[in-house]
C-alpha cells in the first residue's frame, strides 16, 4: 500500500516499498479536474461553466473513493455525499513537503488511493505524486480575464492516453485518462 516516490520510479528503493526506509504513501494518487483554454480552472472560488456531463464524470469517478481537496476550495464547493473528504490543513504555506507529509498520514492511516479535486495550489503540489490523471478538456472560450485559478503545466511525454471520449451530448467536452509513465 505504498505509492512511487518524487523519482517517480517505483523501485527506487526509496518509495516506501518492503525492505526499504522511504516514505509511504498512497500508491494511486489521481488528480481529477476540469480544465479550460489556458489550463483555467476556476474563477471567483468557483468553476466558470456548469456542465452536467462534466459533473456526472467526476461523480462517477470519485464516489466511493477518498477525495483530497484544498481548504478555501472545499469551502466554496457542495458535500459529495458517497466520498470521504480529506481537506489539506490551510496552515502555512502548503509545500511539497507538507503536502508529502499529509499523504504519508494518509497512508498511514491505510488509505492506498486518493482523488485530488483541487484547488490550483493543491494540484500544483500534487502533480509531482500523481499517477493518474481524470481531465475534461473544457472547449468554451470564455472572455480574457475569467479565469484566476490555474491548472499546472503538463508534460505530457510523461504520460500515456489510456482512454479518450466525446460525449455525444456535449461536443464542447473531452474526457482524457491518463497514466504516468515509468520507464
Amino acid at each position: 500500500m505504498v505509492g512511487p516516490c518524487l523519482c517517480g520510479d517505483p523501485e527506487c528503493g526509496s518509495c516506501g516499498f518492503p525492505g526499504s526506509s522511504g516514505p509511504l504513501i498512497p500508491s494511486k494518487i489521481t488528480l481529477v479536474a476540469a480544465i479550460g483554454y489556458g489550463n483555467g480552472i476556476g474563477s471567483r472560488g468557483r468553476l466558470p461553466w456548469q456542465l452536467p456531463e462534466d459533473l456526472k464524470r467526476f461523480r462517477a469517478i470519485t464516489m466511493g473513493h477518498h477525495c483530497v481537496v484544498g481548504y478555501r476550495t472545499y469551502i466554496g464547493m457542495p458535500y459529495l455525499d458517497g466520498r470521504t473528504t480529506h481537506v489539506v490543513p490551510q496552515h502555512g504555506t502548503l509545500s511539497p513537503a507538507r503536502f508529502e507529509q499529509f499523504l504519508e498520514d494518509l497512508a498511514s492511516d491505510e488509505i492506498d488511493e486518493i482523488m485530488v479535486i483541487g484547488g490550483a495550489r493543491v494540484y500544483e503540489v500534487a502533480m509531482p505524486f500523481a499517477t493518474h490523471l481524470e481531465l475534461t478538456r473544457v472547449g468554451i472560450q470564455l472572455p480574457a480575464g475569467t479565469y484566476d485559478a490555474f491548472f499546472p503545466e503538463v508534460d505530457w511525454t510523461e504520460w500515456n492516453m489510456l482512454n479518450q471520449e466525446y460525449p455525444e451530448d456535449d461536443h464542447r467536452l473531452a474526457f482524457w485518462s491518463l497514466e504516468k509513465k515509468y520507464d
